[in-house]
């Protein structure tokens, strides 16, 4: 059985749709799959749709965004998740960390003289009902730099990198 327990959709900063990640899994063999989106347990049921529609086992997942004290972040994978008491004020405070985070982003680089504005960044997201992503961030900056999303996320958002968040 091959599986792949480590998918973005566009519920997060994937860019493709439960959909069209389950077809493209099947078509690869995979046989089980989670889709842990960043932060967020949105789109749970399309998830689970989309792949019995596809033939696919689910299993419900997402990644959390973890940060020390000195901002280094760890990302924690949950599978078997459901939705309960806490998650409304959970998510609200991702949100809302994620939005801050990416505004201190596009300030560091209006300071450098990028001028990215976080309507820009918002406008990258896929969906308006996502939390906004450092890789949004770098899909905005692509206006303004070379490269492709990872490779602008390297240069420019890394950790020690001109428009790296500290929040």
């Amino acid at each position: 059985m091959r599986a792949d327990l480590h998918l973005h959709s566009t519920y997060s900063d994937g860019k493709y749709t439960p959909d069209e990640i389950c077809k493209i899994a099947k078509s690869r063999g995979v046989s089980l799959l989670s889709i842990t989106d960043h932060d967020t347990m949105l789109g749970l049921e399309d998830k689970q749709a989309s792949a019995k529609r596809n033939g696919l086992h689910f299993i419900n997942g997402w990644e959390i965004s973890a940060y020390t004290e000195s901002g280094i972040k760890t990302h924690i994978l949950g599978y078997g998740c459901q939705i309960g008491d806490g998650y409304d004020a959970f998510i609200a405070a991702r949100k809302a960390a994620a939005f801050a985070r990416a505004k201190e982003s596009v300030a560091k680089c209006n300071e450098a003289g990028i001028p990215l504005t976080i309507e820009e960044v918002s406008a990258a997201r896929l969906r308006d009902d996502i939390p906004v992503h450092t890789m949004h961030v770098a899909r905005a900056l692509k206006k303004y730099v070379d490269g492709t999303d990872g490779e602008i996320y390297q240069n420019y958002l890394a950790r020690g990198k001109l428009a790296n968040s500290n929040i």
